[in-house]
């Protein structure tokens, strides 16, 4: 007795892929749903950032810096990754062309 009949095997195969479509979809999906934020040290209230991920089911990944040589060091070199930078208006007129 043949164990699984080809119209079987292709059955499988096929849930298989969908499956690993649909698991793909997912992942997409929830990689879209993050928000990058790169600010001062301090400024935000960890509560804050907690509610807006309940309320509107978005991650937040929240990165600090002390100076503003670091974030513009990070800036400059490009592709940082960050959705919304805070920065200095002091120092912005530099980060313009970027």
């Amino acid at each position: 007795m043949n164990a699984l009949t080809p119209i079987v095997k292709k059955g499988l195969l096929l849930l298989i892929i969908c499956s690993t479509l649909e698991l793909h979809a997912q992942t997409t999906l929830q990689d879209k749903a993050v928000l990058n934020i790169y600010n001062w040290a301090d400024y935000i209230d960890p509560q804050i950032l907690e509610d807006f991920e309940k309320r509107y089911g978005i991650n937040v990944n929240y990165d600090i810096y002390d100076s503003s040589e670091i974030v513009d060091t990070k800036l400059m070199i490009g592709h940082s990754g960050y959705d919304i930078v805070f920065h200095s208006a002091s120092f912005s007129a530099r980060l313009m062309p970027i």
